[in-house]
């Protein structure tokens, strides 16, 4: 007799923090720029380490969740301010009834601050 059997799920939805957890690999925002995507889902105030301060935890990154043209499903983090504000404004009309994700026909570019600091923003492809 399985879990199934015992009406016990074994499907993982979420975090024992309530996050959603998404069960692909995690890659980098760099292995997505320039392509053509799908974002089908996020998670908002990821905690990360934080790279410029040991034992420092950041919690304000998302996890994107996206679909390359292969099919190959990749998440990846994100702190850019704009990328995160296209995702609230998602989550906000997605609270409100719309049907939002996935969202086709998605780029992802880089944008030069200057100096050597840089961003990303969304694109529509």
């Amino acid at each position: 007799m399985g879990f199934a059997d015992k009406g016990i799920s074994i499907e993982q939805a979420s975090t024992k923090d309530g996050k959603k957890f998404f069960e692909c690999r995690k890659g980098n925002i760099l292995e997505v720029l320039n392509q053509r995507l799908t974002v089908l889902d996020f998670e908002s105030n990821i905690a990360t380490p934080d790279i410029r301060e040991s034992g420092k935890m950041n919690y304000d990154r998302y996890m994107v969740l996206v679909r390359k043209d292969d099919g190959e499903k990749i998440k990846f983090t994100v702190s850019s301010f704009q990328m995160k504000n296209v995702l609230d404004e998602c989550r906000r009309a997605e609270e409100s009834g719309a049907h939002v994700f996935p969202v086709e026909n998605v780029g992802i570019t880089r944008v030069d601050l200057g100096r050597g600091k840089f961003t990303y923003k969304f694109i529509d492809l």
